[in-house]
C-alpha cells in the first residue's frame, strides 16, 4: 500500500533536506573562510604590538637609567654635607671643651640641588598597525538567503 501512495502523491519529496544540507555546507565553509580571515588579521598585529611593547620597556629603562645616577648624586651629596658638618663642627668642640667662646653658625643645614628633570617624560611615538583588508563574503554564498531559510 505504501508505494501505492508513493506512486499517487509523486514519492518522497527531499529537496528541501538537500538545500539545507547544501545551506549547511556552505555555511560551514564561509565561517571557516572567515576564521582564516580573522586569524590572519590578528596575526598581522602581532609584529606591531611587539614594537610597541618594546618602545615601552625601553622607555622605563630610560626612566631607571636616569634616576640612578640623580639618587647616587643625591646619596653622594648627603654624604659630603654631612662630613663638612662634622668638620666644620670639630673646632667649635674643642673650644667648648677648653672653655673657649663657641661660634656655632657655621653648623647650619645645607639644601641639596637634585636634578628632577628624568620625570619629565613623555610615552614613545607607538607604531600603527596597517589598516585590515575589507572583509568579503566568500563569492556564491548569500548570507542573507541562508539565514532566510534558518528562519532568521
Amino acid at each position: 500500500m505504501g508505494s501505492v501512495v508513493g506512486k499517487l502523491f509523486g514519492g518522497t519529496d527531499t529537496s528541501s533536506q538537500q538545500a539545507q544540507i547544501s545551506a549547511n555546507r556552505e555555511a560551514r565553509q564561509f565561517i571557516e573562510s572567515q576564521a582564516g580571515q580573522a586569524r590572519a588579521d590578528a596575526q598581522s598585529l602581532f609584529p606591531v604590538a611587539q614594537q610597541n611593547r618594546n618602545l615601552g620597556f625601553q622607555s622605563a629603562l630610560d626612566v631607571f637609567g636616569q634616576t640612578i645616577p640623580g639618587q647616587i648624586d643625591a646619596f653622594q651629596q648627603g654624604n659630603v654635607g654631612a662630613q663638612a658638618s662634622l668638620l666644620a663642627g670639630l673646632p667649635q668642640f674643642q673650644n667648648a671643651i677648653f672653655g673657649l667662646p663657641t661660634n656655632l653658625s657655621g653648623l647650619q643645614p645645607q639644601r641639596l640641588d637634585v636634578n628632577t628633570q628624568f620625570a619629565q617624560q613623555q610615552l614613545p611615538q607607538f607604531q600603527q598597525p596597517q589598516p585590515a583588508p575589507a572583509i568579503q563574503p566568500q563569492a556564491g554564498f548569500n548570507l542573507s538567503q541562508f539565514l532566510a531559510g534558518r528562519g532568521g
